[in-house]
């Protein structure tokens, strides 16, 4: 019986962990669900916006130190989904503000690519920077001029941007500007002189 019911376990487990790998497809609201069986309460405050949660996380600490399947911290999450209000309660409570998810993408850069304009002012008035590189070599002035959000690139502009920096297929800010066809942006580098 003992062997029947530790076979049974053995194959739950390796279902689970097949399905939480992505080998197996499941219906997305289960996969959704069973993801926050195993997430960190402070990822699922961050991830449904729930303030009064997150607070209490940050009162004990957890700011950064916890991330979730693909590296991301709760203060990258509050960014993507744009929640302002756990953004500034969570950057009050850490200096670490550049920390990178598993795409090597900081805060900021998530800031750049959801078009997030105030939560990167309150990032770089924290201290982020718009020269920290992912793994394909950009940096969230990069991603925003990609993206074509001007007011964006104009922010990170005013923080002393490094120009000089290439991803990795060769391309400068100017480059992604041109690629993303933004005129405005175009612009606003010929005005300033910004060159390849």
């Amino acid at each position: 019986m003992n062997s029947i019911v530790g076979r049974k376990t053995a194959w739950l487990l390796l279902s689970l962990s097949l399905i939480w790998a992505g080998w197996i497809n499941v219906d997305p609201v289960f996969a959704q669900r069973s993801r926050l069986i195993f997430e960190h309460p402070f990822i699922i405050a961050a991830r449904t916006g729930e303030l009064l949660a997150g607070r209490e996380h940050i009162a004990r600490g957890d700011t950064t130190e916890v991330h979730d399947s693909i590296g991301q911290t709760p203060l990258m999450i509050a960014t993507a989904a744009g929640d302002l209000d756990i953004v500034a309660a969570i950057v009050a409570a850490t200096d670490k503000i550049d920390t990178k998810d598993n795409q090597g993408n900081t805060a900021l850069a998530l800031a750049a690519i959801h078009d997030q304009l105030e939560i990167a002012r309150i990032l770089l008035d924290a201290g982020a920077s718009p020269n920290v590189q992912n793994r394909q070599g950009m940096t969230p002035l990069m991603l925003g001029s990609k993206e074509g959000c001007l007011a964006q690139v104009e922010l990170m502009m005013q923080r002393n941007p490094d120009f000089t920096l290439r991803d990795y297929t060769g391309r400068s800010v100017l480059g992604w500007a041109r690629q993303s066809r933004d005129k405005r942006i175009l612009r606003l580098f010929e005005r300033l002189g910004i060159r390849d």
